[in-house]
């Protein structure tokens, strides 16, 4: 979790979701080609299908945006 203000900065065209800014709504997530969801303690990656990725270290996530 403390390396997602790092991330953010490396890549700021995803967006980043709380429970309570629409982390859960289709509308909110699938107008990006990903999207940083922050969910009861968890930092997934959302694509614009709603497939979520997880993983323990986050960097490793955005080898998933390069498929784009």
């Amino acid at each position: 979790m403390n390396l997602l203000p790092l991330l953010l900065q490396v890549n700021p065209d995803i967006p980043l979701f709380y429970e309570h800014t629409g982390a859960g709504l289709r509308s909110a997530y699938a107008a990006h080609a990903f999207s940083w969801v922050f969910v009861s303690g968890y930092v997934l990656l959302l694509d614009r299908a709603g497939e979520v990725f997880c993983a323990e270290d986050l960097s490793s996530l955005l080898l998933h945006t390069r498929r784009e």
